[in-house]
């Protein structure tokens, strides 16, 4: 699936204490892709991802979201990241995963929630106590 991106550098930057490069990654035709993309936080040492913010723009379900933003004259601030900072024999899993969807400005937002904005739903998935095994199978052939 890679070749149906576009990249982009963003930036050197650091993220848990450690040097990471921060690339865009943008569908080559938006019409064709049907999953996530955005910035993409990676590993220099390995190439492997430690984070992906994902364009909201590419989550399925935005439009409503920005719809409803519409009706109460508000702007929308809505996130969608994943982390992987367990590794494990040369493969990064997922630890963390979190969505915000939150309305500021207007007149509705700030006479009933203030300044600070209405945070709708807040959405962390956890992955920990990962149990990590061998499979083994066996295969014989027997000839009659």
């Amino acid at each position: 699936r890679q070749s149906l991106y576009n990249y982009f550098f963003l930036r050197h930057d650091k993220w848990n204490g450690k040097q990471v490069i921060v690339i865009e990654a943008k569908p080559k035709v938006a019409e064709e892709i049907s999953t996530v993309y955005g910035e993409v936080w990676i590993d220099p040492t390995d190439y492997s991802i430690v984070k992906i913010a994902a364009d909201p723009q590419s989550i399925k379900g935005y439009d409503k979201l920005k719809d409803l933003a519409r009706k109460l004259h508000t702007k929308l601030y809505f996130t969608l990241e994943t982390e992987f900072n367990e590794f494990h024999n040369g493969i990064r899993f997922p630890t963390q995963v979190s969505m915000l969807e939150k309305y500021k400005g207007g007149e509705y937002i700030n006479q009933y929630r203030g300044h600070q904005g209405w945070e709708r739903t807040r959405t962390v998935f956890l992955y920990k106590d990962y149990q990590f095994f061998a499979v083994e199978t066996s295969v014989s052939v027997e000839n009659n």
